[in-house]
């Protein structure tokens, strides 16, 4: 009995570490669920930077990663959510370099347009 025991906890403990790890960058957070969402330009080095920042509205839910990859003349954020852990949090904080030939940043697998450089090539 006690070894059937055991080698149910196991099973049990393994499979909530399979479920965790899967989480984390199972979720893609969209631009309709950050609270106060807000992009800012900033100057780095000379270099342009766009800040975005805001809050999961997903209360159960924290970020765990920040990507962006450029596509074309586009740069695509990905804010990967999970279940809320220990050393994990709410907050969005991410800082994207724009180099020239970007035109515009895009927010989510819906790819929602958050900054557009003007045609004059300020913001």
């Amino acid at each position: 009995m006690r070894k059937a025991a055991f080698v149910a906890l196991c099973v049990f403990v393994v499979g909530v570490a399979v479920m965790v790890q899967s989480n984390r960058h199972a979720t893609v957070l969209e631009r309709n669920m950050v609270v106060d969402f807000k992009t800012s330009e900033i100057q780095h080095d000379g270099i342009r930077v766009v800040r975005i920042s805001g809050l999961c509205g997903h209360s159960s839910m924290s970020v765990y990663s920040i990507t962006a990859q450029r596509s074309n003349s586009s740069i695509i954020v990905h804010v990967y959510i999970g279940l809320v852990l220990r050393g994990t949090n709410r907050y969005i904080h991410y800082d994207v370099r724009v180099p020239d030939g970007v035109n515009d940043i895009r927010f989510g697998k819906a790819e929602a347009v958050i900054w557009r450089r003007d045609v004059d090539g300020s913001h």
